[in-house]
């Protein structure tokens, strides 16, 4: 059956909260409930996917904007999923809607690359790089909660 990749709908947060959580890379976990990611999928609209396949959500993006940059927070995959392509669709497609909204720059925030569960193996085969200028902060940056957006202002 072919892989169905869209938007997240409301139908799939519930689901999209239990992959990442599955992965255990909740390392930008500044949503961690239904409602937080309901109420970023309103600020960021259009650009977090879902891969599909027999009607069930087997990976999942999360991406979104930050001024002029666009960003990706979270990929994870289903670990029964063995499409070794989704990763990669999910990321095109992900990368073809930031560039139809003006977003031309892109920023990562890929998990900690001692991490087991990180995808800094999945950038290096896709041709991704690291700038070596760019210094990381010495302490974690703070991340914005999207939980205490009111669902009505977007």
């Amino acid at each position: 059956m072919p892989i169905d990749i869209r938007e997240i709908g409301e139908q799939d947060l519930e689901r999209a909260l239990e992959l990442w959580q599955a992965t255990g890379d909740m390392s930008a976990a500044m949503i961690d409930s239904a409602q937080g990611l309901a109420n970023f999928l309103k600020v960021n609209k259009g650009l977090s996917l879902v891969a599909v396949e027999n009607d069930s959500v087997v990976a999942v993006l999360l991406c979104g904007h930050e001024g002029g940059k666009g960003q990706l927070y979270q990929l994870a995959v289903d670990a029964g999923h063995t499409d070794p392509h989704t990763s990669r669709r999910l990321l095109d497609k992900a990368l073809h809607k930031l560039r139809a909204k003006g977003y031309h720059r892109l920023r990562l925030k890929p998990a900690d690359p001692a991490s087991p569960d990180n995808h800094h193996a999945l950038w290096g085969r896709i041709a991704w790089g690291t700038r070596p200028t760019v210094v990381p902060p010495p302490q974690p940056c703070e991340t914005p909660s999207y939980e205490s957006l009111d669902p009505q202002a977007a």
